[in-house]
Order: structure tokens, then sequence, then C-alpha cells
């Protein structure tokens, strides 16, 4: 009965959702750029888009490319990817993902909009969007090329967000990936492949969510460097330098409203409401930045540590390093923010990839 009545709250809830979504709010597209935040599992994406969300008619549409959470309506629009990752796309499969978004843009299919009508980030009215995805990495180039979207990059240390993965009893899906001839071909040159497989082999269940971690970055990585134009942030720059970066992006991405992303950004998002530990939700709200963002290394061995890590090294993804505080870059603005504004007298120089980083943002202390 217990398995009954949880089916049914569960349908009673998305029924509620979608009479709000569909009742409630009328989008119409307006003028200025939507927003697009790619990233990987718990890696802060939900509290980025809490935050940009924050002014008033820029709704985030949340996973519209997860399959797991999509309604049914949605589902008539969109195909179910291999193993829930959109990787490599016939050319028919790439216009059915735009004629999905579209229709998302033109206000006609609602997609994981927030429902809460108390909540800072519903609005009754919107114009603009801000797509937050986990699912799509290697769509990020498509929907760039297409919209000429902003477009903004993720990452979190990828030791934390394993663990979490880990303690939320989330899948290891690996398979889109090594599943996949063009991935494969892509990124996994160099004896990756057979590395890939000797850690899934191996006993170690944290190497094989830390190979995730990987797998899933990589193309993101990679983008970082082919498009100049993009933004990134690290999770552990966000949260040491919140009001800077938030800043930022306020002339970045046209966003006026400061105080109440600032005040967003205070509050813990709805995955780590839900996701989580009391002692980083605490953290987290008395603004603990050391505890939110190191408090496992008091949980990992040193040799531990220097082994995940290596792991990392072997995908050439170099923002993190072991036994460090802090990134390598952790944050750059869209080049287009950097062009031909005035620095100390001189002229602003444009991000030419992800080793350089916005001269405007100051460094972490």
């Amino acid at each position: 009965m217990s398995l009954l009545k949880d089916a049914l709250l569960l349908e009673v809830r998305d029924l509620a959702k979608v009479a709000i979504w569909y009742g409630l709010n009328r989008h119409r597209q307006g003028s200025k750029k939507n927003i697009w935040v790619f990233g990987s599992r718990r890696s802060g994406t939900t509290l980025v888009a809490q935050v940009i969300g924050a002014n008033a008619g820029l709704k985030v549409c949340d996973q519209p490319f997860a399959i797991a959470s999509s309604t049914a309506l949605q589902l008539r629009y969109i195909f179910e990817f291999d193993n829930g990752h959109a990787l490599d796309l016939l050319p028919a499969e790439r216009q059915m993902c735009l004629d999905y978004v579209n229709l998302i843009r033109d206000g006609r299919l609602h997609v994981g909009e927030p429902w809460r009508v108390w909540a800072s980030n519903f609005h009754f009215r919107s114009d603009r969007l801000i797509f937050k995805e986990t699912n799509g990495a290697c769509l990020a180039p498509l929907m760039h090329e297409t919209y000429g979207d902003h477009t903004l990059v993720l990452f979190r240390h990828p030791i934390p967000q394993s663990i979490s993965c880990l303690r939320n009893g989330w899948e290891l899906n690996y398979r889109p990936f090594l599943g996949s001839k063009w991935y494969v071909e892509t990124y996994l040159g160099d004896a990756l492949e057979g590395f890939c497989w000797d850690i899934l082999r191996s006993d170690r269940t944290l190497d094989k969510y830390v190979l995730v971690w990987c797998l899933e970055n990589r193309p993101l990585h990679g983008y970082l460097s082919e498009y100049p134009q993009w933004g990134f942030v690290s999770y552990e720059r966000f949260v040491e330098d919140t009001a800077a970066v938030i800043d930022a992006w306020s002339r970045s991405y046209d966003l006026p409203q400061l105080d109440a992303m600032l005040q967003a950004a205070r509050q813990p998002s709805v995955s780590t409401r839900k996701l989580s530990t009391a002692a980083a939700k605490s953290a987290i709200r008395n603004a603990d930045k050391a505890n939110v963002l190191f408090a496992w290394r008091s949980r990992i061995a040193a040799e531990d540590e220097r082994r995940l890590m290596a792991i990392v090294e072997r995908f050439g993804i170099d923002e993190y390093k072991p036994f460090e505080t802090t990134s390598k870059i952790g944050f750059r603005a869209p080049a287009a923010a950097l062009e031909g504004t005035a620095r100390g007298g001189s002229s602003g120089r444009a991000a030419s990839g992800i080793g350089e980083e916005a001269a405007s943002l100051p460094q972490a202390t």
C-alpha cells in the first residue's frame, strides 16, 4: 500500500506542476539572448540557475534533455537518448532537438519550470529563458550555433562531486560514452578507452565515479577552447567570490537585479535541500565557505586523493590539481563582454581559451 500511496502522491504532484506551468505562466520570447548553463551532476548548475533566474521575467528550464524527468507531453517531441545522454546525433535527430527547443522558446511547451508560485524565481510572465542541462553537454555547440544564445560552463572539483553522487546512490552512467563510437574516437585516444575499462573492472567504487566525472566533462573542457565567447565558472570560485561573479554576470548577460541574485545565492538550491547532508546545508546557510568546499578532505586519505586526481590528469582536464585549494582558472567572462572595454587605460583582451581569466574579477583569497 505504501508504494501505491507514493505513486499516487507523485502523480498528483506532477499534475499540479503541469497545471501551474500551463495555467499560470505565459512565455513570450523577447529580444534578449537566452542563457544555457552546462555542467555535470552535482556541479552547482541548479544553484547557478536559481541565482540567474531570480531576475524578473527570466524563467528556468531545468534539464530539458533529461529523459528520466520528462513529462509524457515532452516525450512526444523528443526521442529517448541512448542511456539518457545526448551525444552524436543523426541529422534528423538534431532537427528534432531544435524543433523541441523551438516549442519551449515559443512558449508552447513547458519543461522543468519552477512551480512554487510563492518563490522568487516563479514568474507569471517571462520573456527570457535559462536552460540548465547536465545530460546534453554535447549539444552545447548546436544550441550556440543555432540560436547565438549565451553559454555558461560550470565545473566542480571531481572528488566532492563524485562523493555526492556515490552517497546519493546514483548510477555510474559510463555506458552512453563508452558505447558511442563517436565519443570513443573523439575523446578516448591514447589508450584511454582501455584505461576506462580497467578502472570499471576494479573494486574501487569512488574511482569509477571520478571516471564518470571525466567522461561527462571532457567535451565541455574542449569546447571552452573552441568557443572563447562562452563563459566559465568553477563551483569553488562561485562560492568564494559570489558577489564578484554575480556582478560580472550582471554586466555580461544583462541581468539587472543584483540584490535578488545575491539573496538567491545565499539559499541552498533545490538539489542541495534534497540531496546534501545536514552539515552541508548548514554550512551554506552560515556562509562557512571552507566547510562548503573542503570538508570532503577530512574523509579522503592523501594517497587516495593523489590516485583519484591521476585519473583526471589522464583525461587532460587541468582545472584541478591534487591538494590545491584553488582551481586553475576559476572564472572567465564571455569574450564579447571584454572586447573594447577599457581596463586600466588599455583596451581589454578577449579570452582565447580556458587558460585566460577575465581581468575584472578579483582573485580568490
